[in-house]
């Protein structure tokens, strides 16, 4: 039985020839943190990192020049990819490395390594600002505004300096 099937965005499986020998995810998480007034670190965010897949496959003699050319063709157009593990689904997977080693020893086959990342898709919020959250308020609308120049202070050297004794 294999290990995974890698599906394109049709859910038709892709290098089906090809045995997966094994595939290596890491889900992981980047917590922030910063340390308080009494010295106690705090954490009070948790980013969702990218996942990566790394598999290991045998492509058959029969075909390799045939998958090794779809994998790469995927790679290329960057294809995205579900990949099915026992335990998960990992969705908006796309080819990230896909190294081959060919030897005598091995026979007629090539070893291939493909290595995966997620694609994580955020979203932006644009919304209006009321104006008591700001301090000016023209900066209330930061929509379609363009660039925005500093204001220029039109005093005098002497005034300026004559400010800092005030």
């Amino acid at each position: 039985m294999d290990v995974t099937a890698i599906l394109n965005e049709s859910g038709e499986q892709l290098f089906s020839t090809a045995t997966i020998l094994s595939a290596s995810t890491s889900p992981s998480n980047t917590f922030s943190s910063h340390t308080i007034e009494d010295s106690t670190v705090v954490i009070d965010n948790k980013i969702i990192n990218q996942t990566r897949i790394s598999m290991t496959l045998i492509l058959n003699s029969n075909d390799y020049q045939e998958v090794y050319k779809t994998i790469q063709s995927a790679s290329i157009n960057a294809t995205q990819l579900s990949i099915q593990t026992r335990v998960s689904t990992f969705n908006n997977m796309y080819i990230e490395a896909y190294p081959s080693e060919e030897s005598a020893s091995m026979y007629d086959t090539i070893s291939l390594a493909i290595d995966f990342v997620e694609q994580i898709i955020g979203s932006v919020v644009v919304q209006k600002l009321s104006s008591v959250d700001v301090s000016n308020p023209s900066d209330v609308d930061t929509t379609n505004r363009g660039e925005q120049l500093p204001k220029q202070d039109n005093q005098t050297t002497l005034q300026q300096i004559a400010g800092f004794f005030q």
